[in-house]
């Protein structure tokens, strides 16, 4: 394997979903600095392909990369004490931000849950890039309020999305010759379906990727209880990392090849 390769991210939807990719991804950031010789850098990540309220994440990342240390600090922060995800505290960073503006490639997908559809946006499209950050965000948290919504839709497999897919599928297309990290980041257990779960869903992502020699595929599902504190759920995480170390491991490995050490 050479350097030219791309890492691209994706985050699971579902309830408070965004603590399970600010907890994973905070500790990716400080292993890596603990066991390396080089600092971890959000700019080594070139897509970023999400759900639901993970979206507010994705577009954190996505418009400043070097900033982005600092925005999920101030995420957790605001997790452990107990403060919600709320609108009003992007509306001035994100102000009069479009998608045109952002440093990385995103494919954002929410459900709104008034009408029962389910939206795709992307970097990728002409005709979305104008779209103010700020109107996608109120979107994003909103979905997320009322995603238990139980509405009848003609075909149940629609109602979620699987990023792992979306973001292969968009990796290709924009990186056709080059190898790929792919991380993806989630809770257990999550419904596509009546029948079909993420896990599944996984699994069998896994195993088309094993005949895919230029892919490297990560999957971390992480234990997370809806109805259970930020605090305990962040040390039931941690600990699941702990002993995925392994996996972790051969991740940072390929982290610092992108950083040069190994060159």
């Amino acid at each position: 394997m050479t350097c030219s390769y791309r890492i691209i991210v994706c985050f699971d939807g579902g309830p408070r979903s965004l603590e399970v990719p600010v907890v994973s991804l905070n500790y990716i950031r400080n292993k890596f600095n603990a066991s390396s010789g080089n600092r971890f850098t959000f700019e080594w990540v070139d897509v970023i392909v999400s759900y639901g309220e993970s979206n507010v994440l994705s577009l954190l990342l996505a418009k400043s990369p070097t900033r982005f240390q600092s925005d999920l600090n101030q995420l957790l922060d605001a997790f452990q004490a107990n403060r919600s995800l709320v609108q009003s505290r992007y509306n001035d960073y994100f102000a009069d931000s479009t998608l045109r503006d952002l440093e990385r490639h995103v494919l954002l997908n929410y459900h709104d849950g008034k009408r029962g559809l389910l939206h795709s946006i992307s970097t990728l499209s002409p005709y979305q890039e104008g779209k103010r950050l700020s109107e996608l965000v109120s979107c994003f948290i909103r979905s997320e309020e009322v995603h238990d919504i139980d509405i009848a839709m003609p075909n149940e497999n629609t109602y979620f999305v699987n990023p792992i897919q979306q973001a292969v599928n968009l990796a290709n297309c924009l990186y056709p010759d080059d190898s790929l990290v792919i991380l993806s980041i989630g809770s257990q257990m999550r419904n596509l379906s009546s029948n079909v779960t993420t896990e599944l869903a996984h699994i069998q992502m896994r195993e088309q990727l094993r005949r895919e020699r230029r892919v490297h595929y990560f999957r971390l599902s992480l234990p997370f209880e809806p109805n259970v504190s930020f605090e305990d759920n962040k040390r039931n995480m941690e600990s699941f990392l702990d002993k995925e170390w392994h996996l972790v491991d051969r991740l940072f490995r390929l982290m610092e090849l992108k950083a040069g050490r190994l060159l």
